[in-house]
């Protein structure tokens, strides 16, 4: 399997997301480190709440 290094996302989750990492480096590129992103229509964050999920999905809604 070959990694896209340019699609490809970092996401520390808990207490980790605090804590100065350095980053993740694939091929000589830095991988980008996010907050929050959405997989499979659902938006994870790294505190593990459902406010950024929920904001998408009721805005969906109104605006239909």
């Amino acid at each position: 399997m070959i990694i896209n290094g340019k699609k490809t996302k970092e996401m520390l989750i808990g207490t980790a997301s605090k804590v100065c990492m350095s980053p993740v480096i694939l091929n000589d590129l830095p991988i980008e480190r996010v907050d929050t992103f959405k997989l499979l229509v659902v938006y994870l964050s790294n505190d593990l709440k459902w406010e950024k999920h929920v904001n998408a999905v009721t805005s969906r809604v109104l605006s239909a």
